[in-house]
């Protein structure tokens, strides 16, 4: 879930060389949308943090939690104000990739939690 573009592509191309099926939202709301229509088995939704939309991506986690819990979440942001998300994302046992992230540092980030 990322609304910048070029982050969004960087990101999907690396997964995708990689062998993992992305789906992309711009927003929360798309991502529930996309959670909601069981045609896909998400294993883990990557997230920033700040985003446009009536949800940011602490509260899409929380839906996820309270709604799709099997689903793990690692959250990004290039905004780390007194390090709160990162705080956050400890709080609720998520990983946080600060951006900008390289493909290492994204592929072992979701290696590990995929493994948990």
């Amino acid at each position: 879930v990322e609304d910048d573009k070029t982050v969004q592509a960087m990101t999907r191309k690396t997964l995708e060389m990689h062998g993992y099926t992305v789906l992309v939202a711009d927003e929360a709301s798309g991502a529930i949308e996309l959670c909601g229509r069981n045609e896909y088995t998400i294993d883990v939704i990557l997230t920033d943090v700040i985003m446009p939309g009536e949800k940011n991506g602490f509260e899409l986690a929380d839906w996820v939690a309270d709604n799709l819990p099997d689903i793990k979440v690692i959250y990004m942001s290039g905004y780390t104000d007194g390090a709160s998300a990162i705080e956050e994302a400890i709080r609720q046992n998520n990983a946080f990739l600060k951006k900008p992230f390289s493909a290492k540092a994204l592929l072992e980030t979701l290696r590990e939690v995929c493994d948990r």
